[in-house]
């Protein structure tokens, strides 16, 4: 589509080199351009040359952006121009800001200046040119979001149903479609207000799909906003040319694309009205000029003003702001619905009060806002005012916080007639908030339990590694090797307390071995029920398969199902444990609805007889933070489900009330077989002469921990090997070349991977791979979780070793590694 000479654009941008950037940019299609550095210079711009679109920095001197943007969309005159805002910032709550003040867009100004003209194209040929008039009589309808269907096409069940779900507590009406094929089908059956369509889809694309409902069924005025994975940019533009309204981020959290749709079905919802009342009075004003009389005239325009007032309300009605008008006296004459509801009070009760009778400051403001209020809410005054954390008492009593904005009106004299009040109540915005601080502290917590888990296993090594070298020399006293024994037993519970401590951190991928399913359930759920009155039976089939998992983690997830049941039934009972085999075919209805893949599972089924869980609460059991318990963070089932499916497997509940809660968890078979675990009479030692008749073999130690890197060594040497002691990376390279120089070089080299103060195993693994190719280096960690330790070959080890560890351990692994070709 050519682009219209006769559109204007208005851009507010404090950065001349930006500005005339964009400048160029849009006059180099015809557009004509007006520009503006502050929001005060903007908005003057506005009042003298009406523009079809308005590009706003929402960091200005003086007025800032959003405040310009709530002031444009608060005026009836010019809420219809859409606004499209520009950040620097990636940060959600910046952006949220500038769409909760009414922006109709935004986009970062780090995006090529190409894409945003694009996207400006895109807003120009959605906008509607206001009709010189209308058929008088025409009823506005109210804006509701109860009343608009969204049509959500992606071929990803779960994010169709998780956004479904989550238009739908907005009050949408919500369709779904898993195809482009799908989605043309639904229109034509009827057409939506607006289409949220994924953009990568097999067989249909959503660029072809936009194209597709472009060119059938004729709805330009359709909105049809593209879902995409990542901002590239001939993505982005290949779905404006395909006639794309807007686009936004595909993410799990639904905050910014909701404030999207509401922006852009808002923004037509405008459109419309600004074209119904705009029309009326027009033609109120052009039947006012022919009246054959004054008396006549006069007569006709007070019917048509009493008419006009009328759809005036019907206008304030639609309106989700609460909004007060007030006369020069400061007594109230309007009060639409959205002010009622919020402030708790009819219009009967409200009509005639004085604004201090309404906005009733709550008592413990009450010194420092009450004078303020008084002022700056004042009719009198010719000054627009911005009101925000407002606490006040509504005439019942009810309490809210509120911002909003003060505007008077004037008569032609530019005499002040009285004032308009636009607020909304932000408590809801500061619970998100709020939750939004919680998910950060926990997020901090996360980082400081990993810390101390790194430090403990490093504690652990020293300790455990100690007792396994004493055992060793202590042969001849089965007493004293028995009571070691014991005490490697506790260290070694103890590295699983430890280990528990990363449940609060993000943590890495699994670091998976071939493992029994029954003995983990049965170690996990002994240990929850451990003195409770709470009692496990457990049943499993003769022939389980093995399963690849993470012991610790799914040790971990299994503890925080039975852990709710538990707490589930306060008067203590059975919880039944059971765990088979399942296979799933291509055709399984299951497999389609846990998103499994087909194959062979295991199935841990965990049943209670506790209270039950509400109908309407199964879908949130696995939200973060949300609980039915007066105690616990919330977070339990949620790291069950996160640690299940990094397995790759997926869990299913079933509750019903006073009657009990049953959960399954599906975890993939592996044909691979548990490797049988060697007595420790069998384990090869390694004597000072290897096998082979070869020389000893040199090993590389780094470590930042003296008391680890000190027992690695005495272990190192009670297997036959020479160590060479080193804290840091950049170290243990230089060592390991000039040794490979003088043609002695390190057989072997194990690493920490966290080094606080220098170069990791990371790090170092690459330049020593580049000195030699073949190089056999074991990665060592207290973080048992981060990706490094889970796929160490991706990162050139030849094997991993998580702290603490013990002398067999070590032996075996590096026996290992020596019998390997």
């Amino acid at each position: 589509m050519s682009p219209d000479q006769s559109k204007i654009i208005l851009i507010i941008e404090d950065s001349l080199t930006y500005q005339q950037a964009l400048k160029r940019e849009f006059a180099a299609l015809k557009y004509e351009v007006i520009c503006a550095e502050t929001g005060e210079k903007g908005l003057e711009a506005v009042h003298n040359k009406r523009p079809h679109l308005i590009i706003l920095d929402l960091t200005l001197p003086g007025i800032n952006g959003q405040e310009v943007c709530r002031e444009l969309k608060m005026d009836f005159n010019y809420r219809d121009i859409p606004v499209m805002v520009l950040t620097m910032h990636d940060d959600e709550e910046i952006v949220m800001k500038g769409l909760e003040a009414g922006a109709d867009g935004y986009v970062n100004k780090n995006e090529p200046l190409s894409l945003i003209v694009k996207r400006a194209e895109s807003f120009l040929q959605t906008s509607k040119e206001l009709p010189p008039m209308l058929e008088q009589g025409q009823e506005s309808s109210s804006f509701s979001l109860s009343s608009k269907e969204v049509l959500v096409v992606d071929d990803d069940l779960t994010y169709v149903q998780a956004a479904k779900r989550s238009m739908a507590e907005e009050g949408y009406q919500v369709r779904t479609a898993m195809s482009g094929q799908e989605c043309l089908v639904k229109i034509e059956e009827k057409v939506p207000d607006l289409v949220l369509l994924d953009l990568k889809m097999p067989e249909m694309d959503g660029s072809q799909t936009c194209r597709a409902i472009r060119a059938k069924y004729k709805v330009e005025d359709l909105p049809i906003v593209i879902l995409t994975a990542s901002e590239v940019q001939e993505d982005v533009a290949r779905s404006f040319e395909a006639g794309a309204t807007d686009y936004v981020v595909k993410s799990g959290d639904f905050r910014v694309i909701k404030l999207r749709i509401y922006s852009i079905l808002r923004r037509k919802h405008f459109e419309r009205e600004t074209e119904k009342i705009r029309g009326q009075l027009y033609d109120a004003e052009k039947k006012a000029l022919i009246a054959h009389s004054e008396k006549e005239a006069e007569q006709k325009f007070s019917s048509q003003l009493a008419e006009e007032k009328e759809r005036l309300m019907v206008v304030l009605r639609s309106i989700g702001d609460g909004v007060v008008a007030v006369d020069e006296q400061g007594k109230t004459t309007i009060i639409n619905e959205a002010a009622e509801r919020l402030l708790n009070c009819t219009s009967e009760e409200a009509l005639g009060l004085s604004l201090g009778e309404i906005f009733v400051v709550s008592q413990s403001d009450e010194n420092r806002e009450k004078e303020s209020l008084s002022q700056k809410l004042s009719v009198v005054d010719k000054e627009i005012y911005f009101f925000d954390q407002l606490k006040v008492k509504s005439l019942s009593g009810k309490s809210c916080l509120l911002e909003g904005i003060k505007s008077p009106m004037f008569d032609q004299n530019k005499g002040v007639t009285g004032a308009v009040f636009v607020f909304r109540d932000i408590e809801s915005r500061q619970k998100v908030q709020e939750e939004l601080q919680k998910t950060s502290k926990l997020e901090a917590i996360g980082t400081l339990a990993a810390g101390i888990a790194h430090d403990f296993n490093n504690l652990l090594t020293v300790i455990l590694g100690n007792i396994s070298l004493t055992k060793t020399m202590l042969t001849d006293s089965p007493q004293v090797t028995g009571m070691l024994t014991e005490a490697e037993k506790a260290t070694e519970k103890a590295t699983h307390l430890s280990n528990q401590l990363l449940t609060f951190s993000k943590g890495g991928s699994p670091v998976k071995s071939v493992e029994n399913i029954a003995g983990i359930v049965k170690e996990s759920s002994a240990f929850v029920t451990t003195g409770s009155n709470v009692v496990c039976e457990i049943k499993a089939s003769d022939d389980l398969w093995d399963t690849e998992v993470d012991k610790n983690q799914i040790f971990r997830a299994i503890q925080a199902v039975v852990l709710n049941s538990k707490e589930a039934m306060e008067d203590g009972g059975v919880v039944d444990i059971s765990i088979e085999n399942v296979e799933f075919s291509d055709d399984d209805k299951r497999k389609e609805f846990l998103k499994l893949s087909k194959g062979k599972h295991l199935q841990i089924n965990i049943k209670d007889q506790g209270c039950g869980i509400p109908e309407e609460n199964l879908s949130k059991v696995f939200d973060p933070f949300f609980s039915t318990k007066m105690v616990g963070s919330g977070l339990g089932l949620m790291t069950a489900l996160s640690i299940v499916e990094k397995h790759n497997g997926a869990i299913d509940i079933k509750s019903e009330l006073k009657k009990g809660t049953s959960i399954d968890i599906y975890l993939p078979a592996t044909e691979e077989k548990k490797p049988v675990k060697k007595k420790e009479k069998e384990v090869a030692l390694m004597k000072s002469e290897p096998s082979n008749g070869g020389p000893i073999k040199r090993v590389l130690l780094m470590d930042d921990e003296d008391q680890v890197l000190n027992l690695a060594a005495l272990m190192c040497k009670k297997a036959g090997l020479e160590p060479t002691l080193t804290h840091e990376g950049s170290e243990a390279v230089d060592l390991y070349k000039k040794s490979k120089e003088e043609g002695a070089p390190f057989d072997l080299v194990i690493m920490d991977l966290t080094i606080p103060a220098g170069m990791g195993g990371k790090e170092a693994i690459g330049l020593l791979r580049e000195i030699d190719p073949d190089v056999r280096a074991i990665v060592s960690s207290g973080y048992s979780n981060d990706p490094v330790m889970a796929n160490y070959q991706e990162y050139g080890f030849k094997g991993v070793m998580a702290k603490p560890y013990k002398l067999d351990l070590l032996k075996e692994l590096v026996k290992d590694l020596f019998d390997t070709p």
